[in-house]
């Protein structure tokens, strides 16, 4: 929404140029130019605005993917939820899914921990893919998950708490 208003200003304030931006002066001056050159000038400047507002869109994409990167950490996907940091334990329950729906957690390369109860009460949840960079796997992390039946637990795995599997 903010790209197409962005567009719309600039393409507005492009405009304005070619006819003149309000002053006399430089509408006879543009006027007085042969109509190929006016037609090419509003060519370069279309050109010129498509460039900047691929940049803006850029820029734009850039900073979301980073604001997703501080403050979500994680992407739930037709009952796939996919972790990428271990700052989705970060806050507690406030910030996690509702489990109810996930059928599938794949923990991401780059994640070293899974926390206390982190998958507590995720009843639907049957499978669960753990990445080689974490290291520790808290008390009860599946509790109560009594569909989980598939689990990839790799060799980095060091520290298991207590009950992970319990109920």
């Amino acid at each position: 929404m903010i790209k197409k208003i962005a567009l719309v200003c600039l393409l507005a304030m492009l405009s304005g140029c070619l006819t003149g931006c309000g002053s006399a002066d430089t509408k006879e001056n543009t006027s007085s130019l042969p109509e190929s050159t006016v037609s090419q000038q509003e060519k370069n400047i279309a050109s010129e605005s498509e460039s900047i507002v691929s940049e803006q869109e850029s820029t734009v994409s850039e900073a979301e993917q980073s604001k997703s990167d501080d403050v979500q950490t994680y992407s739930l996907d037709e009952g796939t939820l996919t972790i990428y940091s271990d700052s989705y334990f970060d806050n507690g329950d406030s910030d996690r899914v509702d489990g109810s729906a996930v059928k599938k957690v794949v923990i991401k390369s780059g994640v070293t921990k899974i926390d206390d109860e982190g998958f507590r009460e995720y009843k639907a949840l049957m499978e669960t893919e753990i990445a080689d960079t974490v290291k520790n796997i808290g008390n009860y992390a599946f509790f109560e998950c009594t569909a989980l039946t598939d689990i990839t637990m790799p060799d980095s795995v060091t520290d298991i708490g207590d009950g992970i599997f319990e109920g």
